[in-house]
C-alpha cells in the first residue's frame, strides 16, 4: 500500500514536496499503523487517541488503498475537512467524489497519483473548496442517517418477502379452483342428440 504512496511522492516536484511530502508520510505511516492494531489487535495505535489532530496538520489526505471497502480512516479525514486522493476502487468512490471533494486515480497508477497530489498542493483554493465538500459528503454517512436507512431497507424487504409467501401460499388453492371450474365447464359425458330422442317402443298410452 505505501509503496504506491512513496512512488507517487517521488515524481512530484521537490521544490513543492520537500515539506508536504514528510508530513503525508508521518500521517500516512500514523494511520496505517492504527488500522492494523485496530483491527489485527481490536486496540487503537497509542498515538492515534489524537489522531483529530495530527489530522489536522495535513493538507491532503492520500490513500493508495485498493482494497479498502468502508474506509473509516478516509472518513475521518474527510470530517476535518480535508481533500481526498483515492484509488477509483471498490466502495472508495463512495466517500471520494471525481473533481468534487478530492481526486480518483486508476488503481496501481503512481503517475496519476502524483498528478493529483501535485494539483492539491498547488493550489489552496482547490484544497479549500474540495475540503469544503468533503465535510458534506461525509455528513451523508452519519451513523443516524445510515441506521435509517438500513432500517427503511430491511422494513422493504420484510414486506415484500411477506407478499411473496402469501402468493406461493395462496397459489395451489388458486389451482385446485381453476381446476373445478375448468371441470364444471366441461361435462365428462357428452349428449349425444340419440340420448334425447324418445324411444318409440317405450312409450306406453295410458
Amino acid at each position: 500500500m505505501l509503496d504506491g504512496l512513496l512512488r507517487a511522492l517521488a515524481t512530484i516536484e521537490k521544490a513543492v514536496s520537500s515539506i508536504a511530502a514528510f508530513f503525508m508520510f508521518a500521517i500516512m505511516i500514523i494511520v496505517f499503523s492504527d488500522v492494523v492494531m485496530r483491527y489485527v489487535f481490536n486496540r487503537p495505535f497509542s498515538w492515534a487517541y489524537d489522531l483529530i489532530s495530527l489530522y489536522r496538520l495535513a493538507d491532503i489526505f492520500a490513500i493508495p488503498s485498493e482494497a479498502d471497502l468502508q474506509s473509516l480512516a478516509t472518513m475521518e479525514a474527510m470530517a476535518v475537512g480535508l481533500p481526498v486522493v483515492a484509488a477509483n476502487a471498490y466502495a472508495l468512490p463512495e466517500l471520494v467524489h471525481h473533481e468534487e471533494n478530492g481526486f480518483l486515480f486508476s488503481p496501481g497508477n503512481s503517475d496519476e497519483m502524483a498528478q493529483y497530489l501535485d494539483i492539491l498542493l498547488r493550489d489552496f483554493q482547490i484544497r479549500k473548496s474540495m475540503g469544503v465538500r468533503s465535510l458534506e459528503i461525509v455528513a451523508e454517512h452519519d451513523s443516524t442517517i445510515i441506521l435509517d436507512q438500513w432500517e427503511s431497507l430491511y422494513q422493504r424487504l420484510i414486506t415484500e418477502f411477506a407478499d411473496v409467501r402469501k402468493r406461493k401460499r395462496g397459489l395451489p388453492s388458486a389451482r385446485k379452483l381453476a381446476g373445478f371450474a375448468r371441470n364444471a365447464a366441461t361435462p365428462s359425458h357428452k349428449i349425444q342428440a340419440s340420448d334425447l330422442a324418445l324411444d318409440k317402443g317405450n312409450i306406453t298410452e295410458e
